[in-house]
């Protein structure tokens, strides 16, 4: 690989995939889209589904469903579409949505299933050319063909109605013998359910090409990356005046965006080592994942992972994966499998079409719906040097906490709004933990001891004891006289993350049997104590306990407590 020409993401040092995954069907070209009814729907060709849509070793013998985009076996080239059901990539059901669209390819070899989307209840779904100058049988398709346009269903997939445009007179009129393609095999970005992250409404259309005369402009290979964009309606999806081209920038650096074709500008470009790319906003993240799949040679497709936090610019590279597959191909992220903190995903892809039974790698790529669970790891983690990663070990061992180490290592390393979610994913915190370390961060408070002491005045008792439980994490038998000012050196710091040890009281000791008033409170010795539910599950109702408990604005806290033992 030659060098890139991308930065090297400060957020992201790399993708790992868990080993999680699950194929399903022996088709491939899967780019889902999530409608407003929960489900997926994606289109497919190039195989068959069987009745139980499970993935199986490929037999071209097999009585299924079989769908191809040329003519092939006394077929016409057709695209065909289906409903994907479920939350568990795990445990999909997969709906084959018959009968295929036959669609005529001519005057180009094939006619391939493009940019999906469902959107306020309508379907769209796009077919492109592909060609091999005059031999249709070659099986790499050297000639990357024009976007026709886009065929719509107002009942999710049970009827449709064709597109007014032909290959010969397509969508945006492009004609690889006349100029080479630009928005090649577009795809949509995704951008959630129902399109609900969509910055302006509209759906944005991400695809690749070429310029130069010489370059090798075919499916899986191409120089650049273009964008276009429309408000998506039955009435403006085939109409190329609604559509808006990337145009580059301004002297202020804002993007331009013309209604004419001729003005469009790449968003990337690195020769001979782009492709089929793809898109998907990360909301939580507040980042747009790139995926970008290039052909070099049989069993030789490299796909790379980028991210930004624009469309249109600031792209930087997370990881570049060579000889992925190996011949992995249309890997994109569908957004209904991105977790809660965004740091993990599901990724779909098709793999080894050149040898269909072939092991794949990563372990369980396959020719069929191919889906991979995979892990975003933050660059923090790799930023500590050995020595720091030793220090982070011992005083982990020493009880201090995540979030303590937070603001120990990452002070200055983090940075904007997606950096709680890598502080949840490296250092184990809670929500609540990780929006306090931000708070910090953003310079709201003039310091640490302020934040602090504003949340500990702020927060509900149950988040109180979250924060406490945290705090007092040091054995009673050191507190000397249990007094804080008393404490030791390493215990008085902790206590200062919270409050200064002028503002903390005695810590009292009391004797006596719990009395459970409520899941959160408990009376001993006629005290009442406000308690987690971890505490509440240790207590046992019929046993005598030394209890040692602080006082704080009126709320007892439990610091420590051991059954006396008659």
């Amino acid at each position: 690989m030659k060098q890139s020409p991308f930065p090297k993401s400060d957020i992201f040092s790399s993708i790992r995939f868990t080993g999680q995954h699950k194929n399903y069907t022996n088709a491939d070209t899967w780019y889902p889209s999530w409608a407003d009814d929960d489900n997926l729907y994606s289109p497919w060709t190039d195989g068959y589904i069987t009745d139980d849509t499970e993935y199986h070793d490929f037999d071209d013998n097999v009585t299924g469903y079989p769908c191809n985009s040329l003519d092939f076996d006394g077929r016409k080239a057709a695209t065909a579409q289906a409903k994907i059901i479920g939350n568990d990539p795990l445990n999909l059901e997969i709906v084959n949505l018959i009968p295929r669209i036959e669609a005529d390819p001519s005057p180009y070899g094939g006619r391939y299933p493009a940019g999906s989307l469902v959107h306020d209840g309508v379907w769209y779904y796009g077919t492109y050319c592909l060609d091999s100058d005059g031999h249709p049988t070659l099986p790499d398709w050297v000639t990357l063909g024009p976007l026709v346009g886009f065929r719509y269903s107002t009942d999710y997939g049970q009827t449709w109605t064709e597109t007014p445009h032909t290959p010969a007179n397509p969508l945006f009129g492009e004609n690889p013998y006349k100029a080479k393609v630009k928005i090649g095999e577009p795809h949509f970005v995704d951008f959630g359910k129902n399109m609900e992250h969509s910055p302006d409404g509209k759906a944005y259309l991400v695809g690749h090409g070429a310029t130069h005369p010489d370059s090798i402009n075919s499916w899986i290979r191409g120089d650049q990356i273009y964008l276009t964009r429309v408000k998506p309606s039955i009435e403006t999806i085939n109409d190329a005046s609604a559509y808006e081209f990337f145009a580059g920038h301004d002297d202020n650096g804002q993007a331009i965006w013309s209604s004419t074709f001729d003005d469009i500008q790449p968003i990337l470009e690195w020769e001979a080592h782009l492709g089929c790319v793809t898109i998907t906003y990360n909301p939580t993240l507040k980042k747009y994942i790139m995926a970008i799949s290039c052909g070099h040679a049989p069993r030789h497709y490299d796909t790379m992972f980028l991210e930004s936090d624009s469309l249109t610019e600031g792209w930087s590279l997370i990881q570049y994966f060579e000889s992925f597959g190996p011949t992995a191909y249309f890997v994109t992220i569908p957004t209904k499998f991105i977790s809660e903190d965004g740091l993990r995903f599901w990724v779909i892809y098709s793999a080894n079409w050149d040898d269909k039974n072939a092991e794949g790698d990563p372990k369980g790529s396959a020719y069929s719906m191919s889906l991979h669970e995979v892990e975003l790891i933050p660059t923090a983690l790799q930023k500590l040097p050995r020595t720091q990663r030793e220090r982070y070990t011992r005083l982990r061992n020493l009880g201090v906490s995540p979030k303590e180490m937070a603001y120990i290592f990452e002070r200055d390393n983090i940075k904007g709004i997606q950096a709680w979610a890598v502080l949840m994913n490296l250092y184990e915190l809670t929500l609540v933990e990780a929006k306090e370390v931000m708070m910090t961060y953003d310079g709201q408070f003039e310091s640490l001891d302020e934040f602090q002491w504003h949340m500990f005045q702020q927060l509900e008792p149950t988040l109180i004891l979250m924060t406490l439980e945290d705090l007092f994490h040091f054995n009673v038998d050191d507190m000397g006289i249990n007094r804080a000012g008393q404490l030791t050196d390493y215990q008085q710091r902790r206590i200062r993350r919270l409050f200064t040890v002028s503002d903390l009281p005695d810590v009292i000791r009391l004797a006596g049997k719990p009395e459970l008033l409520e899941h959160s409170r408990m009376h001993i010795d006629g005290m009442t104590f406000a308690l987690s539910n971890e505490q509440y599950d240790s207590f046992s109702f019929e046993t005598t306990y030394e209890v040692f408990y602080v006082t704080i604005h009126g709320l007892n806290v439990i610091v420590s407590a051991s059954p006396i033992i008659d």
